[in-house]
Parts: C-alpha cells; sequence; structure tokens
C-alpha cells in the first residue's frame, strides 16, 4: 500500500469516529474520493457541518442560466429516508455542485444498488421536455477517475428512461460491451449510453457556466443524452414500442427516471449488470434540460 493510500484510510479512519461521535452521517471514501473525503474531514473538524450532515455551502437555489432548465420536481423517491443529507431526494433538484474529476459532490441523493430505492423519477414543474436540436438533457451522478486516469473510473452506471404519462417509458438501449460482459470493466467506454459514467465538472457556486457549455461535456461533464436517438427497445419491459417512441420524439416528455444498472438484468447475460466491488449506489447531483414547453 502507498503512503498516500494510508494516508486515505487514516483520514476516512478519523472521520468514521469523529461522524459517529458528533452522531453524523458518514459518506465512504469510494463515493467521494480522497480529495472530497479530506475536505469533508476538515469540515467536520471545523464545525461546519451541522447535526444533519449538510454543508453550509449548499447548492440551493443554485439554477443555471436559461435556456437551462433544472429539474425540479421529485415525482418518486421510493425508499428514501430522513435524517441524513445524503437521504434527502431534494438535493437530486437543487442545483449542480459537482466536484471536478477527480472527487464526488456532497450535494447529491443517493440510490441503492437494487430495491425500491434504486429508482429515482423527476420532472420539470408545469413543463414538458421536447426534442430539440443536439443534447436535450444532461444528467450529473457522481463518478470521478481512479488516480488521474479518463480510462478508469469510479461509476454507479445508471438506466435512463422518460415517458409522457409515468406509466410507459422507453430508453436509450444502453449496452454494455465489456468482454467478457461476466467481468465488471472501470472503463466508461464499455458503458454504452448509461449515465453516471462522466464526472462533474460544472459548479454553479464555483464553476458557473453559460447555458451553451452545460450541454458541452468537455466543459461540464454529466452525461448528455438526445430524444432523437430515443430506442423503442422493449428490453426492460416498460412498455415502450415503436409508436411511443415515436410520440415521445414528437411531443416531448414529463417524466425522467433513473434507475441503477444493478436493478435490472443486462439482456445480453440475463444477469444483473455488474458494479464496483465497493460501489454502494449512484449518486445524483441533477438533471439540466435545453428545450422545455407548456404541457
Amino acid at each position: 500500500m502507498s503512503p498516500g493510500r494510508s494516508l486515505v484510510g487514516l483520514f476516512a479512519l478519523l472521520l468514521t469516529v469523529r461522524c459517529a461521535l458528533l452522531d453524523l452521517p458518514f459518506l465512504p471514501a469510494e463515493k467521494t474520493g480522497p480529495g472530497a473525503e479530506l475536505a469533508l474531514l476538515l469540515l467536520v473538524g471545523s464545525g461546519a457541518l451541522g447535526g444533519s450532515g449538510s454543508a453550509t455551502a449548499s447548492c440551493s437555489g443554485g439554477l443555471p442560466q436559461a435556456p437551462a432548465y433544472l429539474a425540479d420536481t421529485v415525482t418518486s423517491a421510493p425508499g428514501s429516508l430522513s435524517g441524513g443529507s445524503f437521504d434527502d431526494p431534494s438535493r437530486a433538484t437543487n442545483g449542480i455542485c459537482g466536484a471536478g474529476n477527480d472527487s464526488g459532490s456532497l450535494d447529491v441523493y443517493s440510490l441503492e444498488q437494487t430495491g425500491a430505492r434504486s429508482v429515482l423519477t423527476l420532472e420539470w414543474a408545469g413543463k414538458k421536455v421536447s426534442n430539440g436540436v443536439g443534447v436535450d438533457f444532461v444528467v450529473f451522478e457522481n463518478a470521478f477517475r481512479i488516480s488521474g486516469s479518463s480510462t478508469a473510473l469510479f461509476m454507479d452506471p445508471l438506466i435512463v428512461e422518460v415517458s409522457r404519462d409515468n406509466s410507459k417509458y422507453c430508453g436509450f438501449a444502453p449496452d454494455y460491451t465489456a468482454s467478457p460482459e461476466s467481468s465488471y470493466s472501470n472503463n466508461p467506454a464499455h458503458w454504452q449510453r448509461f449515465a453516471g459514467r462522466t464526472p462533474v465538472l460544472y459548479n454553479v457556486l464555483t464553476n458557473p457556466l453559460s447555458a451553451d457549455a452545460i450541454f458541452d461535456s468537455t466543459q461540464a461533464g454529466g452525461d448528455g443524452f438526445d430524444l432523437s436517438d430515443l430506442s423503442d427497445s422493449n428490453a426492460f419491459s416498460t412498455g415502450c414500442d415503436t409508436a411511443e417512441r415515436n410520440a415521445i420524439q414528437s411531443s416531448g416528455f414529463i417524466y425522467l427516471r433513473l434507475t441503477a444498472a444493478t436493478a435490472r438484468q443486462n439482456p445480453d447475460t440475463a444477469a444483473a449488470f455488474l458494479a464496483e466491488s465497493v460501489a454502494t449506489g449512484p449518486d445524483i447531483d441533477g438533471v439540466v434540460a435545453r428545450h422545455l414547453l407548456q404541457r
């Protein structure tokens, strides 16, 4: 073990003890990265965290510039709890506060790998997202690079689906392409058309961006989706067919559903999609859309 990893381990131990004494939720190192873990340790030590574990520098009220619109309504968050900052689904609608390539944000709502809490559904109050030119919405999740590598990331991949009626959902035909598919890969290139595969660079407080920049992954990070690429596949038995796919593309969608990939079966293997051995579930920072219409 390198001295750097030993130091991170010491920080983790100190943070675990400190949080236990203060009755604060502990965010595992694998969900934050060494930089964010140290930052959280310093926040606890300085008293910047309150009893709920919420950081003083919250994303609350941090909105992007139009025409970039934050999903602002939690439609459904089954299994969500109360009392801890990562248990609060409003953290997925209060603003994007990414922490860069090498660590994850602390202002997130954490899903689980399976079960009721593996799914989160969001919407834009009174609006629907339409199919415009280029990327129509971006999903921001807490992926981060391992040792600075762009081909080895800590990821919690998400399946992204959209709906007009919160009943029939169509997605983007996500495809895990590692060989063999019975082995986990931390290379984002092997997770085609999933979210949760790109670090979040956009931070409304410390790295505010123009609307155009938010939809440019080189500037904002996150994973962009274009409704022109929507699939009519019903591989996950979500009620999608060609007619429904075409209707969403022509008239837009209201509901966006994010599901931990580990909660679904890989159609190629008939087994659940794989995860990093120490992963606990995706952390949702938020979703931003570009083309909104009145419902």
